[in-house]
């Protein structure tokens, strides 16, 4: 079973049961610094002062985009579960941000099926089982920023301005929901993107440059209407205090580590994509391209185990014994359904092709005989790296 032989309908199938098993987290106890947000929603409320969030009195320092959104959530469900309010909010974002990743490789590449398992994958892992539902403002802020990077892609790709005066938009509500940071994100991919001289006869017109000049007044203007402009001179500060004390060993590590831990969130798809890369570049891509499913069914076979085995893919360890048995109960209720929704020779393939790809990559690294017509490969299909993570690790 090759792509092509995969119905869009059944990657799509997956991808809404997996945002559907979001549900099973709204009722866990609270985990880590999630009681930050629910206390500083309740002072906004309480206060009736909608642009500047406390914490137990005292100005909290960040802007206030997600507790405007987990407010009136928390009206419809009662203060009392302001919980899971917030841990709505931020799955709806988490599944938002899959659908953003799906629309720019659609937009990128034209291919329907390939977008949709990128955003399979994208919610296959780590976003799924932990930082994904979790009442952080991080999925919320990624949502916004890797929308205004897509949009700002999509449209220097197709010549749409409006489109980049979305990303703008998109990348001042990063900025609203936690740090100016987004800003740099947003900058970084303008001048990634004014490297290729078709984008950049694109983004240095008039409209897109129009564009992010509102969008910098609207940062000003943010800072001395919310709070007088302290905001904005903390900040300069704070900047001044780290460029002065800079370790740059340390900087040299996370451009090390961070890339590491993105790949590692994005296990076992990452590990399959750089392996058949790898084969691909020693010219022993034709078992991978080639018979009854090697690469496709072994792929979504995998996220489906990991989307619903249960114990799979989180530390029971860091949760108490109650979330650690509701994250189970959690997987098998999926595993029950998928046996109802997906052919079980699908998944028979896919263990089936598991044990060709550990016989596989024992393989010495020899070139092997082509068992087809001696024409030139058609060149590789270029693949849209997904960015919302490395987005949320950086601002963390």
């Amino acid at each position: 079973m090759q792509l092509a032989a995969v119905p869009v309908r059944r990657l799509w199938l997956l991808y809404a049961l997996a945002a559907a098993s979001f549900v099973t987290t709204l009722g866990l106890p609270y985990i880590g610094e999630e009681g930050v947000y629910t206390i500083t929603s309740l002072e906004m409320s309480l206060n009736r002062d909608y642009l500047v969030s406390t914490l137990y009195g005292g100005a909290y320092g960040r802007p206030p985009l997600y507790n405007w959104l987990i407010i009136p959530v928390a009206h419809v469900f009662g203060w009392d579960h302001v919980l899971v309010a917030a841990r709505l909010v931020t799955a709806v974002a988490t599944v938002l941000t899959g659908l953003v990743l799906s629309w720019m490789t659609t937009r990128l590449t034209g291919d329907r099926k390939l977008a949709a398992l990128a955003a399979l994958i994208f919610l296959s892992g780590d976003v799924l089982f932990y930082r994904g539902w979790l009442a952080y403002s991080d999925p919320l802020f990624s949502l916004f920023m890797f929308a205004g990077i897509a949009c700002l892609w999509a449209g220097a790709h197709e010549n749409r301005p409006g489109l980049i005066w979305l990303a703008v938009a998109a990348t001042t509500c990063a900025f609203l929901t936690k740090v100016q940071t987004a800003y740099l994100f947003h900058a970084l991919s303008l001048v990634v993107l004014c490297a290729r001289p078709e984008y950049r006869a694109t983004l240095l017109r008039a409209s897109p440059i129009a564009a992010h000049v509102l969008g910098i007044v609207a940062f000003l203007a943010w800072h001395y209407v919310a709070t007088g402009g302290a905001n904005l001179d903390d900040t300069a500060h704070h900047l001044l205090q780290k460029s002065s004390t800079v370790d740059f060993g340390d900087y040299a590590r996370q451009l090390i580590v961070f890339p590491l831990e993105t790949f590692s969130r994005f296990l076992p798809a990452s590990a399959l994509a750089a392996w058949f890369w790898y084969r691909r570049r020693r010219q022993l891509a034709t078992d991978a391209s080639q018979g009854d499913g090697f690469p496709v069914a072994i792929l979504i076979g995998l996220i489906a185990v990991n989307v619903t085995k249960p114990g799979v893919g989180v530390d029971l360890g860091t949760v108490s014994a109650e979330a650690g048995s509701q994250f189970a109960a959690r997987k098998t209720t999926l595993s029950g359904v998928l046996e109802h929704t997906v052919p079980q020779s699908f998944f028979e393939a896919a263990y089936k092709n598991y044990w060709k790809l550990k016989t596989f990559c024992s393989m010495p690294m020899v070139r092997a005989p082509s068992r087809v017509s001696p024409t030139p490969p058609r060149p590789p299909e270029r693949l849209v790296p997904p960015m919302t993570t490395m987005a949320m690790a950086s601002s963390s």
